[in-house]
């Protein structure tokens, strides 16, 4: 009998979630995903780009299930002249879903540095009533404020941060009478499912009843995560954490006066 250890599950997601992985910042969630196989006597192999393929055995029809360790994010474009940080997203990441997050910025030679994102001016209290109605935007009005005495650029700089350092979001992880709250849902809850699938397996003592490759990519938000796939794969199916508004399904292309189904709020590839 296959059985689903869902204490496994969130345990493997909150230290999923406890990397920080910005698109492009991958060595330290691929060691961590590597030590989880490595616990479950998973073999696999490492891309050039960051991603893990495991190999779960079987024999033909290949068939590769993909989900992505990388997460949306921000990167620092400028330090300006005040000394916070001019900023740019990473992936699909709006400034109207971030503000007021904190954050952590990693420069080039190994260094952490804390700090928030704010709008200009940053307090509600010396805000002009005009600008209280002009959207968040990253090139005008949004900047990153560090956690450090710095009152100009160069100060910035001496600490290390210049331009096209990764920025990544705190994220806020938190279960709670059985609801589990946290950024970046998308997609480690389904890398989390995917190990505990490997784990079922293992404890099972069962084949595939064809190849099967798990493949853990690091590029996906910004669009060419799974762009290789084993020799075999004839079949590839993507778990990803897409809520879908009822605009964005078929049933939006009918007329007011078709019949209409229930739109789906999440789809599964």
């Amino acid at each position: 009998m296959v059985s689903f250890d869902e204490k496994y599950c969130l345990d493997c997601f909150e230290k999923l979630v406890g990397v920080d992985s910005t698109t492009g910042q991958y060595e330290e969630i691929q060691k961590l995903l590597c030590a989880l196989l490595d616990e479950l006597g998973c073999s696999y192999r490492l891309t050039h780009k960051g991603g893990v393929i495991a190999d779960l055995g079987g024999e033909g029809h290949g068939l590769a299930v993909t989900a992505h360790l990388d997460d949306i994010g921000l990167m620092v474009r400028h330090v300006n002249a005040d000394g916070t940080l001019n900023v740019c997203p990473v992936g699909g990441l709006y400034p109207f879903y971030c503000v007021t997050e904190n954050v952590r910025v990693y420069t080039r030679d190994g260094k952490v540095f804390t700090g928030a994102i704010c709008r200009t001016p940053n307090s509600i209290h010396v805000t002009e009533e005009e600008l209280r109605s002009v959207a968040p935007d990253f090139r005008s009005n949004v900047c990153v404020v560090l956690d450090e005495d710095v009152k100009s650029a160069e100060e910035t700089r001496a600490l290390g941060i210049d331009t096209g350092d990764m920025i990544a979001l705190e994220p806020r992880y938190r279960l709670s009478n059985g609801y589990l709250k946290s950024r970046f849902v998308d997609d480690k809850a389904c890398v989390a499912v995917l190990l505990t699938a490997i784990k079922a397996l293992k404890e099972s003592g069962k084949t595939p009843p064809r190849k099967l490759w798990f493949y853990f990519a690091a590029y996906e938000e910004i669009g060419h995560g799974t762009t290789w796939l084993p020799e075999g794969v004839e079949d590839m199916l993507a778990l990803d954490i897409a809520p879908t508004a009822r605009t964005r399904t078929p049933t939006s292309t009918r007329s007011p006066s078709s019949p209409r189904t229930p739109a789906s709020p999440i789809t599964g590839a």
